[in-house]
């Protein structure tokens, strides 16, 4: 069996890596760790429109949640009303989710 590749310093990580392991962090819920990659991989790759589109989803699925428009019902069932009020999106994240998706590719 041969051994797993080491993994790169975070020196000698590309964007595109970040990318992949943001997106990771994303789909298991961790948002603040998810975004620290994913605005790293914009910092290394400010032209790339994969790092920008990626920041923009994970902006996105935090303020679904924030937001209470995605909650534990989804992924389990009904266990309670689906009539949720939805609250306003945090400022902050609002603006930079359209600065990210308005960005000109």
């Amino acid at each position: 069996m041969a051994a797993a590749a080491p993994r790169p310093c975070a020196a000698q990580e590309t964007a595109d890596a970040l990318v992949v392991r943001g997106e990771a962090l994303a789909y298991d819920l961790d948002h603040p760790a998810a975004l620290a990659l994913l605005r790293r991989a914009v910092a290394m790759a400010p032209d790339n429109p994969r790092t920008h589109r990626a920041v923009a989803n994970v902006l996105w699925l935090n303020l679904l949640f924030k937001r209470g428009a995605v909650t534990v019902d989804h992924y389990l069932g009904s266990f309670t009303k689906g009539n949720v009020n939805m609250r306003n999106p945090p400022a902050d994240l609002d603006a930079e989710f359209k600065r990210e998706v308005a960005r000109e590719q």
